[in-house]
């Protein structure tokens, strides 16, 4: 597309890795050489005379990179997240304030990754699909929402101008209601492919009912409530169907395979940064949300982990009760 890219990997030795190479080869959907302008260990360097920084680490990492990027946070630059959770721009940008009070990032988080691809080693990645329609939110430390042009860089991308757009999202009930359903088997490495495999009759039942908690939740604070069929045409163009039919006819989704451990990022990441927040604006609106609860708990018991103590708040995001009953979306950039 004829952007200048500097890649700033998370160790030293992926950085050589790609010095060697200066490209990244893609294949599936997407084939060919994406060349690097550079490849960088220092952030300041990465920064330098660049107009976008894109994070897509774990976004349990998110608040590293608020440390890290706070002290060179100077003029208009955009921090870009990728699928962060429900309110990660929110969370961001106070983070970035409370480091470094004369910052001017603009953080944006989509509700999805913009393409389902993995990594198979540095510098190599496979590309299963390319999302068809993007939601996205921008959110700044001086609590303005200013315009920020992806739909040039990402046509199918679409602004919300609602930092809750996380809760348009609903792949993180897959993810969790698939793993924790599916643990046993997880654990055993007896599933190749997530979606055809884990995703079943029975889980895809448990995820619509989920994906009712979540609509409610998504609906009272001004969020495009669709469901999961709905949001799997729009990414994919997946033929309608019921919801197990769509993601078992989901092309994207027919290689990607399954973790082995309960130790991964589809239960971590995907409780902590999606479905706590969701829960914690549910109960604000008094929004029963059993189904999310009874998988959350089940999490816990498996891991036994208490991820209720550890999500994301309402009070991380700067948020309270009063800015999301209000009618108006910048009530919800208000509160500190």
């Amino acid at each position: 597309m004829g952007h200048k890219i500097v890649l700033c990997p998370r160790t030293v030795q992926k950085a050589e890795l790609m010095r060697q190479k200066r490209y990244i080869a893609l294949s599936g959907c997407l084939k060919g050489k994406a060349k690097l302008e550079g490849i960088a260990t220092d952030v300041k360097e990465a920064l330098q005379g660049k107009d976008m920084t894109f994070i897509v680490t774990d976004a349990t990492r998110h608040g590293a990179w608020a440390e890290i990027l706070a002290p060179f946070a100077e003029g208009q630059h955009f921090v870009l997240f990728g699928s962060p959770g429900i309110g990660a721009a929110l969370e961001f940008s106070r983070q970035i304030n409370g480091k470094n009070p004369i910052a001017a990032f603009n953080t944006t988080e989509t509700d999805t990754l913009l393409y389902a691809c993995r990594a198979e080693e540095p510098g190599n990645v496979h590309v299963f699909g390319i999302k068809k329609d993007i939601r996205y939110a921008t959110v700044s430390v001086n609590g303005r929402m200013p315009a920020f042009a992806l739909k040039g860089i990402f046509p199918q991308s679409h602004d919300t101008e609602h930092p809750l757009v996380g809760l348009y999202n609903v792949g993180f009930q897959f993810h969790i209601s698939g793993m924790i359903m599916n643990a046993e088997k997880v654990k055993a490495g007896k599933l190749t492919y997530f979606y055809k495999e884990a995703i079943t009759l029975e889980v895809a039942k448990f995820i619509t009912e989920m994906d009712n908690e979540r609509r409610k939740v998504a609906e009272a604070v001004g969020v495009e409530a669709i469901s999961c069929e709905q949001w799997l045409w729009r990414a994919y163009r997946t033929p309608r169907g019921s919801l197990y039919k769509m993601i078992q006819n989901t092309r994207a989704y027919g290689k990607i395979g399954a973790p082995d451990t309960l130790d991964h990022r589809y239960i971590k990441q995907e409780i902590l940064l999606k479905a706590l927040p969701a829960i914690e604006i549910g109960n604000v609106l008094g929004i029963e949300m059993p189904h999310f609860k009874e998988i959350v708990d089940k999490a816990c018991e498996l891991l036994g982990i208490d991820f209720w103590k550890n999500g994301r708040t309402l009070s991380d995001m700067g948020l309270d009760k009063a800015a999301l009953l209000s009618k108006n979306k910048g009530d919800l950039l208000k509160v500190s």
